[in-house]
């Protein structure tokens, strides 16, 4: 590592610049056991060069330059599965990310860890504090399954820039990050449809370039289905069609599904109207009355949420339901509502491990300080 620093030292700063951190990144995004995209982005167009090296290859040292453009991806191929790289990436004016460095999946996994966690926004002290935690107990995760509400207003980039990515830019830059939108991020207009002003398609989009908005990832032992809870979730929509295909299809031993809208909450946002008895916020409705059916027929295993800052763990009909809205937004009270299907519920800030074999998940929540509030397993029949 030393060794890298040094060599990467001598060939970047070649003036005595003021090294300053991208306004965005750099992000670790779309992992896989030979690749990986770093994302930086910068209000103003600069030009970025990536400087990279696998850990032990100290005669290879790989450099990628794009040219003056405000956002910047680079898909790393080719790289070798279960193995460290670190990297650098500068730009014009003495823009440095420092030296970071990640590890690749391994391509055959009996036994791995993600991170789940959602609601990060609006105190960015607390989301470092979450973050913080992560990087220190959970740097071997493969990946970090998020729940949507990144910044108070997606529309705004400053937001963006000092809820999201400063606090959070150690982890962001060693763990990859696994997008999911929140209502938070504002990506759709009132009357459906993409917002053309939401900075979440801006920089998470082109990992994604089929569909920004839900889609799969196939990783080791599980499938993950990415949904968007902020869009027509109804039986014939898009989305609802694309996840009945998801889950006819065959797929990994274990099937997670993460969306911001909250099956069963305990919350405020788990109110029922007064009339009909049902959830009053629709997405929420849409998830128990059209898509529950869906993950009870097909065999999903655990379903990630956020939406209510706190965390809680449901069960129904053989699928568990955690909420995990605690990793930096304004702490919420949960049990103002009645759900009958709650497990535990805890107002704190917190993340959630999920260890995964072949035999069982074990998903475990914690506070920053190590606390733990929660633990449970998942097993297949």
């Amino acid at each position: 590592m030393r060794r890298f620093l040094l060599t990467l030292l001598a060939s970047v700063f070649t003036c005595a610049v003021a090294a300053a951190p991208f306004d965005c990144g750099p992000m670790l995004l779309a992992p896989g056991p030979r690749s990986m995209n770093v994302m930086v982005h910068q209000a103003d167009p600069v030009s970025a060069t990536l400087t990279w090296q696998r850990e032990g290859d100290a005669h290879a040292l790989h450099t990628v330059v794009q040219p003056a453009t405000t956002h910047h991806l680079f898909t790393l191929s080719g790289l070798v599965p279960g193995a460290t790289y670190h990297y650098l990436v500068t730009g014009d004016g003495g823009l440095n990310s420092e030296a970071w460095s990640f590890r690749t999946p391994p391509g055959i996994a009996d036994h791995y860890k993600l991170v789940a966690l959602g609601d990060l926004r609006s105190q960015p002290e607390q989301w470092g504090r979450v973050a913080g935690a992560v990087r220190t107990r959970e740097c071997d995760a493969l990946a970090i399954v998020t729940t949507g509400d990144f910044p108070s207003d997606g529309t705004d980039y400053d937001a963006w820039r000092k809820q999201f990515f400063a606090p959070g830019r150690a982890l962001l830059a060693s763990l990859p990050t696994i997008p999911c939108i929140g209502n938070h991020e504002r990506s759709e207009l009132r009357g459906g449809g993409a917002n053309p002003k939401s900075d979440y398609y801006v920089l998470f989009a082109p990992v994604q370039p089929r569909n920004p908005k839900w889609y799969r990832v196939d990783c080791g032992l599980h499938t993950l289905l990415v949904l968007d809870s902020c869009t027509a979730m109804e039986k014939g929509s898009p989305q609802y069609e694309w996840l009945l295909r998801q889950l006819r299809s065959c797929r990994r031993r274990w099937t997670l599904v993460a969306f911001h809208h909250p099956v069963y909450t305990s919350g405020f946002h788990g109110r029922l109207n007064r009339d009909t008895k049902r959830p009053a916020e629709r997405p929420i409705r849409i998830a128990q009355e059209e898509w529950r059916p869906l993950f009870e027929r097909y065999g999903v295993d655990l379903v990630l949420n956020g939406h209510d800052h706190f965390y809680e763990h449901s069960h129904h009909n053989g699928i568990d339901y955690v909420v995990t809205g605690g990793a930096g937004a304004p702490l919420y009270s949960p049990n103002v509502t009645k759900n009958p299907w709650q497990v535990k519920a805890v107002k704190a800030h917190h993340y959630c491990r999920i260890e995964v074999s072949r035999e069982r998940l074990v998903v475990t929540a914690l506070q920053p300080d190590g606390t733990v509030i929660d633990r449970f397993t998942v097993e297949k029949g």
